[in-house]
This record gives C-alpha cells, sequence and structure tokens, in this order.
C-alpha cells in the first residue's frame, strides 16, 4: 500500500474548516477560496506555505480561485455585489 503524506490547508485568516483547494500546479502553489467569517468568500494562492488573498477588484463579496497552471496564472471568477453575474479572470504573476 502506498504511504501518503497530508498537509492541512488553512489560510490564517479563516474560521476552521472554511478553506477549499481547488488546484494545484507542478510547483506545488495551491489555489482555493476561504470564508472571512463576514459572509466574504476570497480566493488564496498558497506559495510553499505563504498565502496571498486574491480578491478581484470588481467585487466585494465573493472571489474564487479555482485553477493554477505551471507558470504561475491563475484563473477563477467572482460576483459583483449579490448578483447572479460571475465573470471570470485571469491573474498573471509578477
Amino acid at each position: 500500500m502506498p504511504v501518503y503524506n497530508y498537509t492541512t490547508l488553512d489560510d490564517p485568516l479563516v474560521i476552521a474548516g472554511q478553506t477549499e483547494a481547488w488546484g494545484i500546479n507542478d510547483l506545488g502553489q495551491i489555489v482555493g477560496e476561504y470564508g472571512d467569517g463576514t459572509g466574504k468568500t476570497h480566493g488564496f494562492l498558497d506559495s510553499g506555505g505563504r498565502f496571498t488573498t486574491i480578491d478581484d477588484p470588481f467585487t466585494t463579496t465573493l472571489t474564487i480561485a479555482g485553477g493554477i497552471n505551471h507558470g504561475g496564472q491563475v484563473v477563477g471568477y467572482y460576483q459583483v455585489e449579490r448578483r447572479q453575474r460571475r465573470p471570470r479572470f485571469l491573474l498573471q504573476p509578477q
């Protein structure tokens, strides 16, 4: 039977159980979402244990980072206020 190593992924700003990982690349960078306890959902990038919040500048309620490629480009979507419209975004590394 193979042996696996498990690592807990909890954004340090989050309430326990509110972090979800949605993508990982070959470099081990992980993207996902977390809830901050005020009803807002933020995207995140975990790169080597360093969490960076990803919030689209056009929203105040919800940003989801859904995937990341080997070059570090992050894709996802955000919600404008509480409307159903969910535009997509591409975040380029700097």
